[in-house]
């Protein structure tokens, strides 16, 4: 009788890490195939309040951890999870002990850096993700390093056979004989037992087939609820000035004596890109010339007046579009001569540098993109180039290049513009503007640190001096 009762004990016990398993399984495969780049994640900041990932805050981190680590691979530890609870549900052992465990592990990594050989680079609703994520980059690389390509993959799928028989223990003839018999039973072959079999997979199938019904309409139901929500919530788009710019590669047969600046005209008569304002600082003017506070604590303070700070002395802005043209055809056929094909799709003036989003063609590394920066830079005569590897929300790389006129971005015209004046934080800081012109504030109360390093003369000083006046203009005494 005891042993009777923890028999049932430890059927139930099984029931139960079957069922969590199941579920989690399940949950993490919502997670990775509602993942969107919009959503928030380690790696990025999101500013859409709507969370399109079906698991929510939590799903949305889960899938985004997982495709770092594992890249499009991370589905195999989906697999992993069910197959582990089905076994357990229906009372299978499946027990992993320290041999197996290694094995799951190693086979997860060998299948990453099979598939980061084959797909470097996977779109996800026009983000770029890792195909084998970090684990699998890092190991794929050291193969196709000392082997090669071809080398690389086959030795690859032998040790991806090899770790599969070790966490598994079935060989290939087992699998051979397995299906073979798997077959033969389904088709009527067997002599024994061929009709029973018959029955018994004729039940599965239908079992299979009510359960499929279930979860396409649990699944549907959840899309439909996602659908409704999106149309409720209206997102809205980043501000940005950006300059479509689409332009054909230059043509191999052209003269090579003919000039750049040649080429880049012809090509801008017959394509010219269609240019935007960039949003520049405006003074915003009232009659005290100070700033309006949300809470003033001393009895009769006034605060400083903006006055006290000086104006920007410049002429008024005006984008050179022959000139942008000019750049971005030049990145083009810089980076051509690299073997690097692609094109520039967007161009972001700012007041001190202009981002170039640049599309690479299928089937280009990142990597090839980012060893570049010195090259540019020794091409644009010096001037400091910076590759953003990767662009949140799109399919293209960010190529930062400082403008040769610089412009002047005054403490003051950062005061006074809605986003300091409008923010509720008494902790507001004046840090400057971003690429494309616009005001850039931020809550220091919201930051868990503040470091501030840069190298000599880049502004440090100035900067630590911006903070201290934008809490004396911010605060009052108290």
């Amino acid at each position: 009788m005891p042993s009777v009762v923890r028999k049932d004990s430890a059927n139930f016990l099984r029931e139960i890490v079957a069922i969590l398993t199941l579920v989690l399984g399940i949950f993490v495969f919502l997670c990775l195939a509602s993942y969107h780049p919009t959503d928030p994640a380690f790696n990025s900041v999101s500013d859409v309040h709507t969370i399109r990932n079906l698991g929510g805050v939590i799903g949305s981190y889960t899938a985004d951890l997982l495709f770092i680590i594992f890249g499009i691979s991370a589905y195999v530890v989906v697999l992993l999870l069910l197959m582990f609870g089905i076994f357990q549900l229906i009372g299978r052992s499946f027990e992993i002990r320290v041999r197996e465990g290694i094995a799951y592990l190693l086979l997860l990594i060998f299948v990453s850096a099979l598939i980061h050989i084959y797909f470097e680079t996977i779109s996800i609703h026009g983000h770029i993700i890792a195909g084998g994520g970090m684990i699998g980059g890092l190991v794929g690389e050291i193969f196709v390093h000392y082997l090669n390509r071809v080398g690389a993959i086959l030795v690859l799928f032998g040790a991806v056979s090899l770790s599969f028989m070790l966490a598994t223990r079935i060989t290939p003839v087992m699998a051979i004989k397995g299906t073979y018999k798997g077959f033969k039973s389904v088709a009527g072959f067997s002599v024994s037992g061929s009709a029973h079999s018959g029955a018994w997979l004729k039940n599965q199938l239908i079992k299979m087939k009510h359960i499929a019904k279930g979860l396409c309409a649990v699944c549907k139901r959840l899309l439909e609820k996602k659908e409704v929500e999106e149309t409720i919530v209206e997102i809205k788009p980043r501000e940005s000035a950006v300059i479509s710019h689409v332009v054909k590669k230059t043509s191999n047969n052209a003269d090579d004596h003919q000039t750049l600046g040649d080429r880049v005209m012809s090509k801008a008569a017959d394509t010219g890109p269609k240019i935007l304002d960039r949003a520049d600082l405006k003074m915003k003017k009232n009659k005290s010339g100070q700033l309006r506070f949300q809470q003033i604590g001393s009895v009769g303070y006034t605060p400083p007046p903006l006055s006290l700070l000086d104006l920007p002395d410049k002429p008024e802005t005006k984008i050179d579009e022959e000139a942008l043209r000019k750049q971005s055809m030049f990145l083009e056929s810089k980076l051509a001569d690299f073997n690097v094909e692609g094109k520039v799709t967007a161009i972001h003036p700012g007041p001190v540098i202009t981002m170039y989003e640049f599309e690479p063609a299928v089937g280009t590394k990142i990597n090839q993109i980012t060893n570049l920066e010195d090259d540019l830079s020794l091409a644009l005569g010096g001037r400091n180039v910076r590759v953003l590897a990767h662009l949140p929300g799109k399919a293209a790389v960010g190529i930062e290049v400082p403008n040769r006129d610089r412009e002047l971005v005054s403490l003051r015209e950062i005061m006074s513009s809605p986003q300091f004046e409008k923010s509720h934080s008494k902790l507001t800081l004046a840090l400057g503007a971003s690429t494309d012109g616009r005001p850039v504030v931020a809550d220091l109360s919201k930051m868990p640190h503040l470091l501030v390093a840069g190298a000599t003369g880049s502004g440090k000083s100035v900067a630590i001096h911006s903070m201290i006046a934008s809490l004396l203009y911010k605060c009052s005494p108290e």
